[in-house]
């Protein structure tokens, strides 16, 4: 049960970036998110790592909560999701 809910809240991770760079319908957001946290999982594992930093500097400096609280946890899941993505378009791109 525990493998299961990693699974799924490591394909969640990608949702956002899936939906604003692809146009899909809404059941393939979902397959393309698990697609692409597969293939690409060390930048899964950098943006869980990214996000306990976040949650470390917030913790040490509450301050930084009112300032920059979504962008300390989006800028890591946005940036490597999104590199995924370049990842996986570049290696249909050669397939094809």
């Amino acid at each position: 049960m525990i493998v299961l809910l990693i699974i799924v809240l490591s394909y969640w991770l990608y949702v956002l970036t899936i939906y604003g760079r692809y146009n899909l319908r809404f059941w393939q957001y979902f397959r393309q998110a698990l697609i692409i946290s597969v293939a690409r999982f060390t930048n899964t594992l950098a943006i869980i790592v990214g996000s306990v930093l976040a949650t470390v500097l917030l913790v040490i400096f509450p301050a930084l909560s009112l300032i920059a609280l979504v962008p300390l946890y989006l800028a890591p899941t946005v940036w490597f999701s999104y590199q995924s993505c370049l990842h996986v378009e570049a290696v249909l791109h050669y397939a094809a």
